[in-house]
């Protein structure tokens, strides 16, 4: 999983144990980390290489954050990207949910925690193909292919059938992770 990570100081998250960067690297995750201002972006890679997710580490900095997913919805590469925002709890109460994020996630982060909001946001922008031809190549750029191992006498399944059981076991990862 792709992530991009903003924050206020990213060569101090890079270094910070706690930081969502190095909790993402833990996690097996590809992080590219930007400023608050989106300073250090490469807008060409993004565009090649498309994140999962955007998770803006806003701590109890929320209308700096929030000014960001602002300038993220305005247009670019992220614009479509879904957006996780990290908030200490006594900040919570001044998140606007009308700025355009997906989901949010307490800090201290808890890594389990952290990994199915992830999951979550980006489950809900599941791409399904025909068996024949699939998805074109413009929807298959930034796309995770899943593959769905066959057993017995089965070699495909249709649409339908894979949708379903991508949602069982994306509800599934949900309930082991306490959701």
């Amino acid at each position: 999983m792709r992530a991009v990570v903003i924050c206020a100081d990213p060569e101090q998250a890079a270094a910070e144990p706690t930081s969502v960067a190095t909790l993402l690297g833990e996690l097996g995750c590809r992080a590219t980390l930007a400023r608050f201002d989106l300073g250090g972006l490469d807008e060409v890679a993004l565009a090649t290489h498309p994140p999962n997710v955007v998770i803006i580490e806003a701590a109890d900095d929320v209308q700096r954050a929030q000014r960001t997913i602002k300038r993220i919805r305005d247009g670019g590469p992220l614009v479509d990207t879904p957006i996780l925002i990290a908030v200490t709890l006594p900040r919570l109460n001044a998140l606007d949910f009308s700025v355009g994020f997906s989901d949010f996630v307490l800090m201290p982060i808890v890594p389990a925690e952290l990994y199915a909001r992830m999951r979550q946001v980006d489950w809900r922008t599941a791409t399904f193909g025909s068996e024949g031809t699939g998805v074109s190549d413009e929807w298959r750029r930034g796309l995770t292919r899943v593959c769905i191992p066959m057993r017995g006498r089965a070699d495909s399944l249709n649409v339908a059938a894979s949708a379903a059981v991508l949602l069982f076991e994306a509800r599934a990862a949900l309930d082991e992770a306490g959701h």
